[in-house]
């Protein structure tokens, strides 16, 4: 079983790309990160499909509010229920991430790792580390969050 947690349309189509390809013939499922203005009509279309098992669209829109900072903070410590209880239900063989979302991501790994500690992690590159460099590593202000609810050593 697969697990793709993507941020854009491209990223859905990479996912669904990986899925008829690298990963043919295995069960996936998807979270879709809210940072786009079609991204429920595009899970709703995506659920119809029955190409993923599960479609998750996950509310962690970054702003500029405190609130909406605070709220990612606290989704470094605790998970959404409707995702931990996926994740607590599947044996995730790989997670291949195609966003860089820090926070979250480090939190899922932690969860997945409870559950299962061979499943492969993977970062899915759609053509962003062209254009900037170390990518893959959280900014000064995510690294202090990270380092502070003991998630750092999850990346």
């Amino acid at each position: 079983m697969i697990l793709y947690y993507v941020a854009t349309q491209l990223h859905i189509f990479n996912a669904v790309n990986m899925l008829n390809t690298i990963h043919k013939g295995k069960k996936a499922d998807i979270f879709v990160l809210n940072h786009f203005k079609s991204a429920s009509a595009i899970c709703q279309r995506l659920e119809s499909s029955g190409v993923f098992e599960k479609v998750v669209l996950v509310h962690n829109k970054n702003g500029k509010s405190i609130y909406k900072f605070i709220k990612r903070i606290a989704q470094t410590i605790i998970l959404p229920q409707k995702i931990a209880d996926i994740v607590k239900d599947r044996n995730y063989d790989e997670i291949v991430f195609f966003s860089n979302d820090h926070l979250m991501a480090a939190s899922l790994i932690r969860l997945v790792l409870k559950e299962n500690t061979t499943t492969d992690f993977a970062l899915g590159e759609d053509g962003v580390g062209s254009y900037f460099s170390d990518l893959h590593i959280p900014n000064a202000r995510v690294k202090l969050v990270l380092r502070l609810f003991g998630r750092e050593r999850y990346l």
